[in-house]
């Protein structure tokens, strides 16, 4: 029998920043837990691209302090889920799907693949 002490359990939280590439597991597989990877970039449409370029699309995140920007940049990622200057808090009641080989597809779907 496996017995669980949930009162010690522990979670560590993984940020990758400053030397992430494109090409690492962490940076273009889902990671299901605590884990950001963050990547430096020039223009918007470097971001776009970069992020659309992989079969996944569960969810994505935008930050940035221009409501414009946030909104243009949502529309274009293909992910099931954006979330703006957040991440990640929806209540699990919510139905979600995701993009490509994330999900379902029955929210979203790529034209492209």
């Amino acid at each position: 029998m496996l017995a669980l002490n949930l009162w010690h359990l522990q979670v560590m939280i993984c940020v990758w920043a400053g030397n992430c590439k494109d090409e690492m597991t962490c940076v273009k597989e889902e990671i299901f837990g605590p884990v950001m990877s963050v990547l430096e970039f020039d223009t918007e449409d470097e971001v776009i691209e970069r992020a659309n370029n992989t079969n996944l699309g569960l969810a994505a995140g935008v930050f940035t302090r221009d409501v414009t920007r946030a909104h243009r940049m949502a529309a274009a990622l293909e992910a099931g889920t954006c979330f703006i200057n957040n991440y990640n808090v929806s209540p699990v009641e919510i139905p979600f799907g995701g993009y490509k080989m994330s999900g379902s597809y029955q929210f979203r779907f790529s034209e492209k693949n």
